[in-house]
């Protein structure tokens, strides 16, 4: 990816390939998901102050921040299929499988977002929850990904 931004800067008329727009997509897409987390289960539960300062302030708030700012507003050099939509998905749908296997029936990891924690959570609802939740973020995304690619190409600043 490093090298499809230094090859984009060196070539003003060079893009982006899609499928380094697919894996921004997918990084962002589960960036906001951390996010998510951090304020609606997390917070909560461990405390805002807690859950919002030092490292944790950079991994549950700045990173989702300035991927979703990057991705929507300096990504805007190629058109991405709505079709890659589903990558972002099925990865973070498997990693939310893995998690809730590892956590609840193998009891191998420890619960790092407090979801089962003193909490009586059906795990395959939580299954499903996070997965239709992914979904709606990264079409989310992308709609408004290729709202603004059309904007910005519409008005060019220059």
């Amino acid at each position: 990816m490093v090298i499809m931004e230094f090859r984009n800067l060196l070539d003003t008329n060079a893009t982006t390939l899609s499928w380094c727009l697919s894996l921004r997509l997918l990084g962002v897409t589960a960036s906001v998901m951390t996010l998510i987390f951090a304020l609606c289960i997390i917070a909560p539960k461990e405390g805002f102050s807690r859950t919002f300062s030092g490292y944790r302030l950079t991994l549950n708030l700045i990173c989702p921040l300035l991927g979703i700012y990057n991705f929507l507003f300096f990504e805007n050099t190629n058109y991405i299929d709505f079709k890659t939509t589903w990558f972002s998905v099925i990865f973070n749908g498997l990693y939310s499988l893995v998690y809730l296997i590892m956590v609840v029936w193998v009891k191998k990891w420890p619960d790092y977002y407090s979801l089962f924690r003193g909490s009586n959570l059906i795990p395959i609802g939580v299954f499903v929850i996070m997965t239709a939740l992914t979904l709606g973020v990264c079409v989310g995304l992308y709609f408004l990904y290729c709202f603004l690619n059309r904007k910005i190409k519409e008005f060019p600043l220059s």
